[in-house]
């Protein structure tokens, strides 16, 4: 009986008050929520045939997966998404780079065996850990935010048509390169190589490295960073590459574990060989040729990746050559992936690699730390180099 004469009481009060200021003028106004902002969404470029806006979100038809000769445009938000077209994608790049001057322009390159709204996922939670970041972007020596007032960069997902098979995501790999060639020069040209972050995951560090190791344009200048996470790429290709991924970076970062399935499983199907991997994965009509891009047990003689190819008549860098190595550790370095630690490591001392078992998250992405890497140095996370300039990542004490 108290409680409900209490709820009365209380209701008899507010009517009164609201009679009050009706009387004396007074009005009460309730402001309605904010919408969310739509001014900076994620950008994405797709190559799938089949995208099409159904209501207010892209879909595509993930059972039968097919790359188109033209990409898509569009933008993905939480109120919703939106297709248009190149010019139109190229004027909101524009937009956000006047909003935010300063900022880089980052670009996601998603792994294997991803629909096009879990990658459309992926580089949302990318954005949102990179603007978060930003927002509380660490101070310069003078005290002030160099990031204060620019707003957040612009994010853009590309989508090189994964589907869901490793077998078939190998082959829209090698099908989606001349495309991704020519959407980042592209992108560089108008924008300048060192206004632009790559964060490749998995096998789309295939994509990236093949890029750079066929860049021409001496007269561009290096990225502001490449990242590569959870890297899906034989470790004797990145060998050959790293001269030219040095010259056309200001800085390489390498993102292992020791705990990652994905990356071991892609491991050991190298290591039983081409006739076991040919039967296990790859479907009839994938040729002997595609896996000697990828990578075997084979003779050097018949087996070139497809990352490396000529990569060996270009001059390194001083400080940056792979040492000397024979037939049969080169066999073996084209089996071992770079998204392992102790491949990784052996790296070190030339780029900057992250040691990121303790997440313990598999092959996922680490959004929040990447972000926090790239605009606060890490230092929301506890990072110790070990005997190997390998830092060992694990996350801030609360």
């Amino acid at each position: 009986m108290c409680t409900v004469n209490t709820f009365f009481r209380s209701k008899l009060k507010l009517t009164g008050i609201l009679a009050i200021n009706a009387l004396v003028g007074v009005s009460l106004t309730v402001l309605p929520a904010r919408p969310a902002a739509d001014d900076n969404p994620m950008l994405f470029v797709s190559e799938r045939r089949d995208v099409h806006l159904r209501s207010t979100h892209v879909h595509e038809n993930f059972f039968k997966v097919s790359q188109d000769d033209k990409s898509t445009f569009g933008f993905h938000a939480k109120t919703g998404d939106r297709l248009f077209n190149e010019a139109d994608f190229y004027a909101r790049i524009d937009e956000g780079r006047k909003r935010a001057p300063s900022a880089p322009i980052v670009v996601f390159v998603h792994g294997c065996c991803v629909s096009f709204g879990e990658q459309l996922y992926q580089g949302f939670q990318l954005k949102k850990a990179i603007d978060a970041a930003v927002s509380e972007s660490s101070l310069t020596a003078d005290g002030k935010d160099e990031h204060k007032g620019d707003g957040q960069p612009v994010t853009i997902a590309y989508d090189w048509a994964a589907p869901f098979s490793y077998a078939t995501s190998l082959v829209n790999a090698g099908g989606a390169q001349s495309r991704f060639d020519t959407f980042m020069r592209r992108l560089a040209n108008r924008y300048g190589a060192e206004n632009i972050v790559i964060v490749a995951h998995s096998l789309g560090t295939v994509l990236t490295q093949n890029y750079i190791e066929r860049l021409e344009d001496k007269k561009l200048k290096p990225y502001a960073a490449i990242i590569f996470s959870r890297a899906d790429l034989d470790r004797q290709s990145f060998a050959d590459c790293l001269p030219d991924l040095k010259e056309h970076s200001a800085r390489l970062l390498v993102l292992s574990s020791d705990n990652d399935p994905n990356i071991y499983f892609s491991s050991l199907l190298r290591k039983l060989g081409v006739d076991f991997f040919q039967a296990v994965v790859l479907p009839a009509q994938v040729t002997r040729p595609l896996i000697k891009k990828i990578g075997s047990t084979e003779k050097s003689d018949e087996v070139t990746s497809e990352q490396s190819t000529g990569s060996q008549n270009k001059t390194p860098v001083a400080g940056d050559e792979a040492p000397s190595v024979s037939e049969e550790q080169r066999h073996k370095g084209l089996t071992r992936r770079l998204g392992q630690v102790k491949v990784a490591r052996e790296f070190g001392t030339s780029v900057e690699v992250y040691d990121m078992s303790s997440f313990r998250i598999g092959h996922g992405i680490p959004y929040e730390f990447i972000g926090d890497l790239l605009f606060n140095n890490g230092r929301h996370y506890q990072l110790k180099k070990d005997a190997d300039s390998v830092v060992i990542v694990r996350r801030a004490r609360p």
